[in-house]
C-alpha cells in the first residue's frame, strides 16, 4: 500500500521539475513570452517599524508565512491608510518571497483573514486580464517559478531577486481548457490518481514515471536513515552493556578468581599519594564518600563504584593568545571540539609552540589522557570523548583526566561514552545559550571499576563491535552516495534537466 504522506513529499520536491517538463512541450505549441506581459509581480510597501501599531491593519512580512499559509500570530500592525490599498491583499492572492535566507517561498491568503496589507521585499502575483487564466493555474506558475527565484537569488552574497528579474521569464502561457487539464493533472498526480490522459500522454507518462522512481529512491533513502539511527542506538547499547558489565558475563564465567577491584583502586590511591609526594600534582580535598542510593545499578561481583576525580587528576585547558605568532604554528597538538571525531588524536587543526606551553594558560596533557568538552553548543547533542595519542595541550572548553595507573585509560574512555547520556544530562544551559558542564559534576561522576583484567577484555570487545558498526555505517552511507548519484544521472541523461 502506497504512504500517502511520502508520495506527496516527492511530488512537492520535484513540482519545479514536472512545471519545467509541462512548459518544454506547451513551448512546441504556444510561444514564449515574458511573465510580465500577462502577470505582474507588484511589491509591497515600505514601512516603518518606528511607525508600527499596537493593532490596526497586519502588514504581512517574510516572517508571517510559512508551508503556503499565512499566520497572523506574530504579525506587526499599521494604521489604514487610503493611499496603502494598492497594496491590500485578497483571498487567494499568490506572493513569493524575494529576499533573504527562505528567498522563493509561497503563501496563498486564505479565507477570513481579513484586510491584510503586503510588506517590501514580499511580491504578489497581479494578473492582468483575469479572463485569461484559471485562478489556480497561477498557483502553478509560481511553484514553477520557485526554484528559478532560488537560483537567481543565491547568485550574489545576499540572497535576493527583483520584480523585473521575474517578470522578464519566458513561459507559454496555453488557453483556459489547456490550463484546466494541467491543473487536474497536476491535482491527480499530487493525490495518487494517474489513471486517465489530461493533456499529453507522453508528458504526463514521462513525470508519472519520474514521480515513481523518485519515491522509490526517497522511500530507500528514508529507510538508510533509519538504519543509520538504529546503528547510532546500538552503539549505544554496546557501551551501555559495556559499563554495565553485560558483555562480559560469559568472561567471567570463563576467567573466575579474579582479584576484586577494590585492590585496584587502593593501588590507583597509592600512585596518587605518590605523584603527591613527588609534587608532580596538587593535593586536593577528599572526595565525598559513595552512598549506597547514589549508585544507578547494581555491578557484578568483584566491580566497586568509584567517582571519576578517584581515577585521575583533572585538567583544563587553555587558549593562547592569538596576537602573539611565537605561541602559534609549532609542533604541539592544540586539541579543539572539532577536533573530538576520533576515538585516539594524534593530530589537530591547530598547533602550538613550547613556548606558548611555558608562557601561557595553555598545559601540557600526557599520552594516555582521556579528553571530553565540558562547554560549547555541541553539548546539546553529543558528548565528545577521546584519548591523547600522544603529548598535546587543551583549549578553554575541554579537560582531559590523566589516569593515575595508565592500564585503566582505554576503560574511562569506555566508561565516559558508555555514560554519554547521563553527562549531557547535566549540562547547564544558560539563558544566553551557552552550554557548559560544572566541575563537580565530572570530578563526582560515578564509574563502574572491573577488574584490569575483566576492563581489557571489555575494550576489546567493544572496539570489535563497534568497528562492525563502523563498517556497517560505510556501507549505509555509500549506498546514499550512490542513490544520489542515480537520482542526479536519471533527471540529466532520461530527462535532460539539469
Amino acid at each position: 500500500m502506497i504512504n500517502f504522506e511520502l508520495h506527496k513529499e516527492v511530488f512537492f520536491q520535484n513540482i519545479g521539475v514536472y512545471i519545467s517538463m509541462i512548459n518544454k512541450n506547451l513551448a512546441k505549441q504556444y510561444p514564449t513570452e515574458p511573465l510580465g506581459k500577462h502577470i505582474k509581480i507588484l511589491g509591497g510597501f515600505a514601512f516603518k517599524s518606528s511607525e508600527y501599531k499596537p493593532s490596526g491593519i497586519p502588514i504581512i512580512r517574510i516572517s508571517d508565512f510559512n508551508n503556503e499559509k499565512i499566520n497572523l500570530t506574530g504579525v506587526v500592525y499599521y494604521t489604514e491608510e487610503r493611499h496603502l490599498d494598492k497594496y491590500e491583499l485578497h483571498e487567494g492572492d499568490v506572493i513569493i518571497a524575494m529576499t533573504g535566507g527562505t528567498i522563493g517561498k509561497l503563501a496563498i491568503v486564505q479565507k477570513g483573514l481579513g484586510k491584510l496589507y503586503l510588506n517590501q521585499r514580499v511580491g504578489k502575483f497581479s494578473v492582468i486580464n483575469k479572463n485569461e487564466f484559471e485562478d489556480e493555474y497561477i498557483y502553478w506558475i509560481a511553484r514553477g517559478i520557485q526554484d528559478i527565484v532560488q537560483k537567481l537569488g543565491y547568485g550574489g552574497a545576499q540572497p535576493n531577486v527583483s520584480n523585473k528579474q521575474l517578470e522578464a521569464l519566458e513561459f507559454p502561457f496555453p488557453p483556459k481548457h489547456i490550463q484546466l487539464e494541467i491543473i487536474s493533472f497536476l491535482n491527480a498526480l499530487k493525490d495518487g490518481r494517474n489513471n486517465e490522459i489530461y493533456f499529453n500522454e507522453s508528458v504526463e507518462n514521462e513525470i508519472i514515471k519520474l514521480q515513481k522512481l523518485s519515491f522509490d529512491l526517497l522511500t530507500c533513502k528514508k529507510s538508510q536513515n533509519e538504519q543509520l539511527s538504529l546503528l547510532t542506538a546500538l552503539r549505544q547499547a554496546i557501551l551501555t552493556e559495556a559499563v554495565q558489565g553485560q558483555l562480559t558475563a560469559q568472561w567471567r564465567k570463563e576467567n573466575p578468581n579474579q582479584e576484586h577491584a577494590r585492590e585496584l583502586l587502593k593501588r590507583i590511591a597509592a600512585e596518587k599519594e605518590q605523584l603527591i609526594k613527588e609534587k608532580k600534582i596538587t593535593k586536593e580535598k577528599p572526595l565525598p564518600a559513595i552512598k549506597e542510593e547514589e549508585m544507578p545499578y547494581g555491578v557484578p561481583e568483584g566491580w566497586v563504584w568509584c567517582r571519576l576525580g578517584n581515577l585521575g587528576f583533572i585538567q583544563g585547558g587553555g587558549t593562547p593568545s592569538k596576537d602573539d605568532m611565537t605561541f602559534w604554528n609549532g609542533e604541539i597538538p592544540w586539541v579543539c571540539p572539532k577536533d573530538m571525531k576520533k576515538n585516539v588524536i594524534f593530530d589537530t587543526i591547530d598547533k602550538i609552540t613550547l613556548h606558548a606551553i611555558k608562557e601561557s594558560s595553555a598545559k601540557l596533557i600526557g599520552k594516555g589522557s582521556v579528553l571530553f568538552v565540558v562547554r560549547g553548543m555541541i553539548l546539546i547533542h553529543t558528548f565528545p570523548v577521546a584519548i591523547s595519542g600522544v603529548p598535546l595541550a587543551l583549549n578553554q572548553d575541554m579537560k582531559a583526566i590523566s589516569p593515575y595507573n595508565n592500564k585503566i585509560s582505554e576503560f574511562v574512555y569506555t566508561a565516559l561514552k558508555g555514560f554519554s547520556k547521563q553527562m549531557l544530562s547535566m549540562v547547564e544551559r544558560a539563558s544566553h545559550g551557552t552550554c557548559k558542564l560544572n566541575s563537580e559534576v565530572y570530578y563526582n561522576f560515578l564509574i563502574p571499576l572491573p577488574p584490569l583484567p575483566e576492563q581489557h577484555a571489555i575494550v576489546q570487545k567493544v572496539y570489535a563491535l563497534l568497528a562492525y558498526c563502523d563498517e556497517l555505517e560505510q556501507q549505509v552511507q555509500q549506498s546514499k552516495a550512490d542513490l544520489d548519484l542515480l537520482m542526479q544521472s536519471v533527471l540529466s541523461e532520461v530527462f535532460g534537466i539539469k
